[in-house]
């Protein structure tokens, strides 16, 4: 396995684990990326497999996570 395959797992990782604490918070919710792609259960393998077949890019993922973590700042 190259460098930067094993940067791109360990950077897809680092943000699952980051929205994971952010989780167990609920509250009214817009259909959003975030939901649409179950972003909350999903696992690095699919997510690989997600870019790979182009359903969705990183930017998109990000995205979708920062606006998860400002959604619940708003909420609580």
């Amino acid at each position: 396995m190259g460098r930067f395959p094993l940067l791109n797992m360990l950077t897809t990782a680092t943000l699952i684990l980051f929205a994971s604490f952010y989780a167990g918070c609920s509250g009214a919710q817009q259909q959003d990326l975030y939901t649409t792609l179950s972003l909350e259960e999903i696992t690095v393998d699919e997510l690989q497999q997600g870019y790979a077949d182009g359903r969705f890019t990183t930017r998109q993922v990000v995205q979708a996570y920062l606006d998860r973590i400002e959604a619940i700042d708003r909420n609580g």
